[in-house]
């Protein structure tokens, strides 16, 4: 499967920050996207997602998200 993105547009802000949309599912992009519905939230107003733990608990795994 291969995701068609044509019709995204990507904003020039997006593209100085090197955002880059996956082309394709990958085990990476399925633990991003259950992080974010388990520990996650997404603010519209600022068009923020965050995710939240414990650093005292969850170190290593905030870790790993982090390099998601």
């Amino acid at each position: 499967m291969i995701f068609d993105l044509s019709q995204i547009q990507i904003s020039k802000n997006d593209l100085t920050r090197g955002l880059r949309l996956p082309t394709k599912p990958s085990a990476e992009l399925a633990e991003c996207i259950g992080i974010i519905i388990g520990d996650g939230y997404l603010y519209e107003k600022k068009y923020t997602i965050g995710v939240v733990g414990d650093p005292s608990v969850d170190k290593k795994y905030i870790k790993k998200v982090q390099e998601l």
